[in-house]
């Protein structure tokens, strides 16, 4: 047997709620934030990808050989805690031009995060989440 390892990364986004994991299209268990998870599959090459509700990763395609073991490691939306926070400090930024300055410029910035997030949960939502394979967990 063969062993892939898998890792989800801890972020702020989704962390309440597990991803599906899904090895040659069966699902093979779930994975809740910042937590390890490892399964027993056999030597050859597998398809595998992780799913939140209707949104997906990429397949990734995973070979592996008798006794050999894979660190995968899974995560949201790319760059999804970077994101949250610069757009957390381009409202703040907003809301004090608007408070001290006549420069009323929130409501061209308010809708950027969600209008992001509403391209990964429609069109991208083939890459929602992100799944790569690893030498080892750093």
């Amino acid at each position: 047997m063969a062993k892939i390892i898998v890792k989800r990364a801890n972020e702020y986004q989704n962390a309440a709620r597990k991803y599906g994991l899904y090895v040659d299209d069966q699902k093979t268990g779930t994975i809740s934030n910042n937590d390890t998870e490892s399964f027993d599959l056999a030597p050859g090459t597998h398809t595998m990808y992780a799913k939140i509700d209707w949104c997906y990763s990429q397949v990734l395609t995973p070979t592996l050989h008798e006794g050999e073991t894979k660190y995968v490691h899974v995560s949201g939306m790319p760059h999804a805690n970077l994101v949250l926070l610069i757009y957390i400090g381009i409202v703040a930024l907003s809301v004090l031009l608007a408070y001290y300055t006549e420069i009323d410029i929130i409501l061209f910035t308010v809708p950027t995060f969600p209008l992001l997030t509403l391209y990964y949960i429609t069109l991208g939502r083939r890459k929602y989440l992100t799944i790569k394979e690893q030498d080892i967990f750093r």
